[in-house]
């Protein structure tokens, strides 16, 4: 008896496989639980398979959102890292020397000399420990921030010198082709 209801059973799962296009466990599932069950957990699968890729959307979106604040917090936290390295390496001299030169040609802009003079106020003021804390932080940033425009502009200074050496050199020459 057993063995004629298994083989009934997979005769009717292999007829409906080579009829219909269903798939041997959507087949069985009609057969033992009925179609509209099958449907309905169908659906609800469905449903949480869209909710499930929604919010692994939105873990993407929300781990880039933390890598950009960490990379903007690193970047700002670069002229502080300047200043402490420059201090430490015994280029303080140097650090400074830049700084005052940026500030004499003016290449230190207007919300730098603002920060810095915050930054005075806080470490000289009464302001408590934790004030003259934030004080020495923000004029840190300010100096380590603004020693490396120098560097970076005497770069550009020199590029801009060879340019103009060039050009003069390629007027010079007489004769042959030019391209």
């Amino acid at each position: 008896m057993k063995t004629a209801t298994v083989g009934a059973a997979a005769g009717y799962v292999g007829w409906e496989k080579l009829t219909t296009d269903k798939s041997v466990v959507r087949i069985v599932s009609d057969a033992v639980i009925g179609e509209d069950t099958t449907n309905a957990i169908s659906g609800t699968a469905k449903a949480a398979t869209e909710t499930v890729n929604k919010l692994t959307g939105k873990a993407e979106q929300t781990f880039d959102s933390v890598s950009q604040a960490s990379s903007s917090l690193s970047s700002t936290l670069d002229g502080a890292s300047n200043f402490l390295s420059g201090v430490s390496n015994g280029n303080a001299g140097n650090m400074l020397g830049n700084f005052f030169s940026n500030l004499a040609h003016g290449k230190v802009s207007g919300l730098s000399i603002v920060g810095l003079i915050a930054g005075a106020f806080l470490v000289f003021g009464r302001t408590g420990w934790l004030g003259k804390i934030a004080g020495i932080f923000l004029t840190m940033m300010m100096i380590g921030n603004n020693t490396q425009r120098q560097q970076e502009a005497s770069v550009t200074d020199n590029q801009r010198q060879a340019r103009p050496q060039q050009e003069q050199e390629e007027q010079t020459h007489s004769g042959g082709m030019r391209r």
